[in-house]
């Protein structure tokens, strides 16, 4: 699996990939409650994406074509609760990582890439935190068109 930040113009291919996580988990008793273009919405991936935190899962093997496997925005936006819940430990505002609209698309349930979810989750924020970069990869630069 390769991972990286998301490029504006791969926008259209990562809003494609949530609209079919959407539809692959339809009729699954586990789904994730997000509706097409409602949550997440267009402008929350383009924010996402502009801003650096939206990390793409790319499977490049035998198997598959360069698809988006999973995604995820690492940032370190919480709502309000957050404030108020009782963490064991005290920390400032820039000592955590939240991870939002984590999906990883069910043609890869039950494979490998579901059961290190958390393992990869965790290389991302921690890479994200302290190097600002994905994963030592050659920095990956963004045309200057937008796709918006």
């Amino acid at each position: 699996m390769i991972i990286t930040k998301a490029l504006p113009e791969e926008y259209q291919e990562v809003r494609s990939f949530y609209h079919s996580v959407i539809d692959s988990f339809q009729d699954a008793p586990y789904r994730p409650m997000w509706e097409k273009d409602i949550y997440p919405s267009p402008e929350e991936l383009w924010t996402a994406i502009t801003e650096g935190s939206l990390f793409i899962g790319r499977l490049n093997d035998d198997c598959h074509e360069s698809c988006i496997a999973g995604a995820m925005v690492v940032n370190q936006q919480c709502n309000e609760s957050y404030q108020e819940a009782a963490w064991s430990t005290e920390l400032g505002q820039m000592d955590f990582m939240v991870i939002h609209m984590l999906g990883v698309h069910s043609d890869f349930c039950r494979t490998w890439l579901c059961g290190r979810t958390g393992e990869i989750c965790d290389q991302v924020c921690q890479k994200s935190r302290y190097e600002g970069d994905s994963f030592g990869c050659p920095e990956r630069k963004p045309s200057s068109e937008s796709v918006i």
